[in-house]
C-alpha cells in the first residue's frame, strides 16, 4: 500500500471523524488484529482514526483485508506524528505512573494506548488531549 496524504489536517481530527463513523466504543481490551502485548492499533482512538482515514463503508471480497491494513501500518504513514518520540514516563506526568513493570513506550502511539489502557481515557478524551497538543 502506498503512503498517501491524510484526509485530515491532524490526528485529533481523524479520531473525531472516526468517532462519528463508529459511535460505539469497542469493549475495553479488544484489539484489532493484534495482541494486547503489542498494542498495535489496539487503542480505540487509533482504531477510530484508522476507520476515518481508510474505511469506505463496504466490506471487500477478502474478509480479512481490514486486518491486513491494520498490520501494514498505513496509519503511521498517513500520520507520522504517531512515531514521534515523546520521552519516557506517563503521558499525563502522573507521579509513580507507570508501574515499573509496565512502562509505556516513548512514541505518541504508545502514549495514546497508555492513556486509554492505564487511565481509562475515552476516544473523545484522547482526541481532546491530541487537540490540546496540536497533534
Amino acid at each position: 500500500m502506498e503512503a498517501k496524504h491524510p484526509r485530515f489536517s491532524s490526528l485529533a481530527r481523524a479520531v473525531k471523524a472516526g468517532i462519528q463513523l463508529i459511535p460505539d466504543e469497542a469493549p475495553r481490551g479488544r484489539y484489532f488484529g493484534v495482541s494486547p502485548a503489542t498494542g498495535r492499533l489496539g487503542c480505540d482512538a487509533l482504531a477510530a482514526a484508522w476507520f476515518a482515514e481508510y474505511y469506505d463503508g463496504e466490506r471487500p471480497d477478502h474478509e480479512d483485508r481490514g486486518l491486513d491494513l491494520f498490520l501494514a501500518r498505513p496509519l503511521n504513514q498517513a500520520y507520522p506524528v504517531l512515531a514521534e518520540e515523546m520521552g519516557p514516563g506517563c503521558a499525563l506526568g502522573v507521579p509513580g505512573c507507570p508501574a515499573p513493570d509496565r512502562p509505556p513506550g516513548q512514541v505518541l502511539e504508545a502514549k495514546i494506548i497508555h492513556l486509554e489502557d492505564q487511565h481509562g481515557f475515552t476516544r473523545e478524551q484522547v482526541s481532546q488531549w491530541l487537540d490540546d497538543r496540536n497533534l
